[in-house]
C-alpha cells in the first residue's frame, strides 16, 4: 500500500529525435535526408525544390528549417571571392551577426568539392536565433546551391549546435543520382 505515491509520465526525448527521411528529386538528380516525415516538400520549378521542416514540440532541440536546393544546368565557377559575396549578402539578413563559419573547397557532398558559408544571430524580435547557410557544389556540368534557413531558441544544446547538427546531417546525406 502506498500512502504518498507519485506517478511520473514523461515523453521520451529519444522518441522525438529526427527520423531522417529520404527524399529524391529526379529533375535535379539529387537525394538527401530531411528531419521528419511531416516535413512539407514543394517544387516550384524543375530546377529547384523546398523542404520545410517545423520544430517538434517533443524535441526541445528541434528548429524550424527551410532547405532549398537549386540545380543550375551549367557549371558555374565557385571561388572564394564569390562565396565571400554570398556571406556578405547573408550578413545583411541579420541585424546582428554573432556566428560566422566558412569552408572553402571542402570534400563534403558525395565526394565532390564544395564551399559553404554560414551566418547567424538573434532574431529581429530577440526571442531566439536565426541562421543561414549556403553551400555550392559542381557535379558533372551542373551547379547545385543548397540553402538552409533556420530559426529557433537555444533548447538544451544551444541554437548553433543544433543548427550545425542539422546542417551537417543534411549536407552529408546528399547523393547525386545521375
Amino acid at each position: 500500500m502506498c500512502f504518498l505515491c507519485t506517478i511520473v509520465l514523461s515523453a521520451s526525448v529519444a522518441n522525438a529525435q529526427p527520423s531522417w527521411e529520404l527524399y529524391q528529386n529526379k529533375n535535379c538528380g539529387i537525394s538527401l535526408m530531411h528531419p521528419y516525415p511531416t516535413d512539407k516538400i514543394s517544387s516550384n520549378s524543375p530546377q529547384s525544390f523546398l523542404i520545410i521542416s517545423s520544430s517538434d514540440q517533443l524535441d526541445p532541440d528541434s528548429l524550424n528549417m527551410n532547405i532549398t536546393i537549386k540545380c543550375i544546368d551549367e557549371r558555374i565557377p565557385i571561388t572564394e571571392e564569390s562565396m565571400n559575396l554570398t556571406m556578405a549578402g547573408l550578413r545583411e539578413e541579420l541585424s546582428l551577426v554573432t556566428y560566422e563559419e566558412n569552408a572553402y573547397n571542402s570534400t563534403i557532398i558525395d565526394n565532390e568539392i564544395a564551399s559553404t558559408v554560414s551566418v547567424g544571430g538573434p532574431t529581429s524580435f530577440e526571442q531566439g536565433s536565426q541562421a543561414y547557410s549556403v553551400t555550392e557544389v559542381n557535379h558533372n556540368n551542373m551547379t547545385f546551391v543548397i540553402t538552409l534557413e533556420s530559426i529557433g531558441d537555444d533548447g538544451i544544446s544551444g541554437f548553433f549546435n543544433n543548427f550545425n547538427y542539422l546542417k551537417d546531417n543534411v549536407l552529408n546525406s546528399i547523393k547525386f543520382i545521375h
